[in-house]
């Protein structure tokens, strides 16, 4: 305990003490006052001693539990957490090299992303592999978790695959860059994409029903970080899942 503590809780102690003895000699409205005073004195005391016994040491575990927690953060990769609107795609499609990305929302997704995945393969080469719900009994699985009607949906998913390929094309893309277009052969549980730099996993997609989003957590893969290897495992799963051959190879 800080010796201006000690002194502070000696002084406000003996104070009360002086407000109590002396409203015992006084009558009416002064004696009130002076044991208001006084009991005001006593207040101030307790505080003290309560703040530093008790809620000093607390404060200075939790900033120590935080201090680890931050550390806990860094040593995962975990890098940020955002609503879906307010994720930087173009960013994460800029790191280029190999891209592998499961979408679950196909026309946002276009609207959003395709633009930045033209470009990106124009700049550097890049290879793409985009994976979309299988028409049919998958992606009638994925429409009833995201509240869509399945005809609907599914025409979505075929919609997004077609204008993707399209837009390749008419680009004309040179340079080496590569798509290649994929079905999941079964219902992906979440958006997922992953670069050489970073993965990007989308969560709770039920959360469209309510017009809501999902939430997108942001990993950092460029130190290799403890969660590097799970995202190994998540990409080889993702990857297996997918139905052959390819829809489309550019």
């Amino acid at each position: 305990m800080t010796g201006w503590i000690v002194a502070a809780i000696v002084v406000f102690a003996a104070l009360a003490v002086g407000g109590f003895v002396w409203s015992a000699n006084e009558q009416g409205a002064a004696q009130g006052a002076l044991s208001g005073i006084a009991s005001a004195f006593v207040s101030v005391a307790l505080a003290l001693l309560i703040s530093e016994i008790l809620l000093k040491p607390i404060l200075a575990e939790d900033i120590r539990n935080a201090a680890g927690l931050s550390r806990r953060v860094t040593d995962l990769g975990l890098r940020d957490m955002l609503p879906e609107g307010k994720v930087d795609f173009a960013d994460f499609y800029r790191d280029g090299g190999a891209i592998w990305m499961v979408v679950v929302q196909p026309s946002s997704w276009l609207a959003r992303d395709i633009d930045e995945v033209v470009q990106s393969a124009k700049s550097k080469p890049s290879e793409f592999e985009i994976a979309f719900p299988e028409p049919g009994a998958v992606s009638d699985a994925m429409a009833l978790v995201l509240g869509k009607d399945s005809e609907a949906y599914r025409a979505e998913v075929l919609a997004a695959a077609a204008e993707l390929e399209r837009r390749w094309r008419s680009e004309s893309i040179s340079n080496g860059s590569k798509l290649t277009i994929h079905w999941m052969g079964a219902p992906p549980s979440n958006f997922f994409g992953v670069s050489s730099q970073r993965c990007l996993i989308g969560i709770e997609p039920a959360a469209h029903r309510t017009g809501l989003g999902g939430v997108v957590v942001s990993i950092d893969r460029s130190t290799g970080t403890d969660i590097d290897s799970w995202v190994e495992r998540v990409l080889s799963s993702s990857k297996a899942a997918v139905a052959d051959p390819p829809v489309w190879v550019s």
